[in-house]
């Protein structure tokens, strides 16, 4: 596969960073081998070279929207008038990543994105300078 080529994924990020471009890893199997080239030096680049994925779209209101039910939303956009477009982005993304996690631990359950309410889902959210991770408590639902 394309993501266990590691000549190929060291060509991609190589020009890159020749052009000062950022690199967004998707993938599992993308995202554990570039982890291992690293680890065992097969790669030769700093990791800055990557972006997060959901950097990449910007968060607007038709977004907000499509992911958040009516609750979310006056949470995300809360902090707006304080803390400005970082305020929405962190909310935002507290809300996305409850999300994600929640899909994760039901594994691909079929409730729509806008019907899991993540402000009533019991989780720790840590905040970073580079990172929002939510976990999940056990028994969330």
């Amino acid at each position: 596969t394309f993501s266990s080529n590691i000549y190929r994924v060291q060509q991609i990020i190589d020009l890159a960073i020749k052009y000062n471009r950022r690199v967004a890893v998707v993938g599992r199997s993308m995202i554990n081998n570039i982890d291992a080239g690293m680890k065992i030096g097969l790669f030769k680049f700093d990791k800055s070279v990557f972006i997060d994925i959901e950097k990449i779209r910007p968060v607007n209101d038709k977004l907000i929207d499509y992911v958040c039910n009516e609750a979310e939303k006056q949470y995300v956009l809360s902090d707006k008038k304080e803390k400005g477009k970082a305020g929405v982005y962190q909310r935002f993304f507290e809300v996305w990543t409850a999300k994600e996690a929640f899909f994760k631990k039901q594994d691909g359950a079929e409730k729509s994105v806008r019907a899991i309410d993540t402000l009533s889902l019991q989780k720790s959210v840590y905040i970073t300078e580079d990172f929002l991770i939510t976990v999940l408590e056990e028994g969330a639902r």
